[in-house]
């Protein structure tokens, strides 16, 4: 009997892992693992693009926390957050959006609130390959 629930409660756990993350793995975009696979030049120059990038990264951000609250029962965590935006973020197939979204520091990325500075200055956070 104890084996039973306690199989029974690994599946559920399993499958509320599943929801947080975005969903199957074959639905699944895949996500950059390593910021050496990002393309940084094709970041753009001027304000205005830089401007609507963080508009749609921030709305995957929020539409992420809506899903992650709604499926996770109490906010799903940073970690919900985090797997669904970098697979929605892979999903858009843009490399601009692409290198906006790893370019920024990692306490801003998936933050919905942040700072407007932090986009304006996203130049600057670009990381610097090795031999540059």
């Amino acid at each position: 009997m104890r084996s039973a629930v306690f199989v029974a409660l690994i599946v559920a756990a399993l499958a509320l892992l599943q929801a947080c993350a975005g969903g199957s793995a074959e639905t699944a975009g895949t996500p950059v693992t390593d910021p050496a696979e990002v393309d940084f030049s094709a970041l753009p120059s001027d304000e205005q693009a830089l401007s609507d990038l963080n508009s749609r990264q921030r709305r995957l951000i929020r539409r992420a926390e809506t899903r992650c609250a709604a499926e996770g029962g109490g906010g799903g965590g940073w970690p919900c957050v985090r797997g669904i935006v970098d697979r929605e973020v892979a999903r858009e197939n843009d490399p601009a959006l692409t290198a906006f979204h790893y370019a920024l520091p990692v306490q801003h990325r998936y933050d919905s609130r942040r700072a407007s500075f932090v986009w304006k200055n996203v130049h600057n956070y670009v990381p610097q390959r090795a031999g540059e």
